[in-house]
């Protein structure tokens, strides 16, 4: 896929009237895939993007536009790697799935049952505990009376304000697990735009939307997306939408007609 929509813009760059987004004629459609620890593949992927960057804007005055997509398994992704995206001097675009309810458990079992921080303090920085600690005194509480689920919280606002130092926008989906004591978070963020950033306002109806709902409606959808399957009556719609308006009438349904 990403193959084809590279190939796609090549051709599209030669069209004149594309040519206040696509500002160059694309001659390379090389695509690269590195199968390496996320860690390490960053930095040289930074390194190659700003010698690019840097050649763009000395010939054309414009350079790269990144996008970042950041899917950990569990908190193997380390502050150093994120630091380096977000001081990059080339603009981002980054979409992470930050696993709240994961931090919010270890950082629980570190302070009540003396697990160790050193996974925490490698993921999130070694900051992490006197943010907590300033977040609990605000309430009027000691670091040992917080819950899991306020330690998650916590800990989300912490990873948030990380993005925000670097003087990013960000917006956050919080999507439920089936269980509901547990979830991730979906961060998106970006540099703020002369026109203050419209597509975010896509970003947070889909918030509202998800946070509306119950797991139920998830489920439904992540089976859609998996199987092509629709659930109930929408199947019949998809396939043969005169049939289900005749088998689903409300009037029939009640046998008043």
């Amino acid at each position: 896929m990403l193959e084809r929509r590279i190939r796609q813009l090549k051709e599209l760059s030669k069209d004149e009237r594309h040519r206040d987004y696509i500002f160059s004629d694309i001659t390379s459609t090389d695509v690269k895939f590195m199968n390496l620890d996320a860690n390490s593949a960053v930095h040289r992927i930074y390194r190659e993007i700003e010698l690019r960057h840097n050649e763009l804007y000395r010939e054309y005055g414009k350079g790269c536009h990144n996008l970042v997509f950041i899917d950990p398994y569990g908190l193997e992704f380390k502050r150093e790697s994120l630091d380096r995206i977000l001081s990059s001097h080339v603009r981002s675009d980054i979409i992470m799935l930050f696993n709240s309810y994961a931090v919010g458990m270890q950082a629980y079992n570190h302070i009540q049952q003396g697990y160790s921080s050193e996974e925490l303090d490698t993921h999130l920085g070694y900051e992490w505990k006197n943010y907590v600690i300033t977040k609990a005194q605000e309430e009027g509480k000691k670091l040992i009376d917080l819950s899991r689920n306020e330690l998650s919280n916590i800990l989300s606002e912490y990873y948030v304000e990380i993005f925000k130092k670097h003087d990013f926008v960000v917006e956050t989906v919080r999507l439920p697990l089936r269980l509901r004591a547990q979830q991730y978070d979906l961060i998106f963020a970006c540099k703020r735009t002369r026109g203050e950033n419209p597509f975010l306002e896509g970003v947070r109806y889909i918030r509202d939307l998800i946070q509306s709902t119950n797991y139920g409606l998830i489920d439904e959808l992540k089976t859609y997306i998996t199987t092509g399957k629709m659930p109930g009556l929408l199947e019949y719609m998809i396939k043969d939408p005169e049939r289900a308006l005749e088998e689903y009438k409300t009037a029939k349904r009640y046998r008043v007609a």
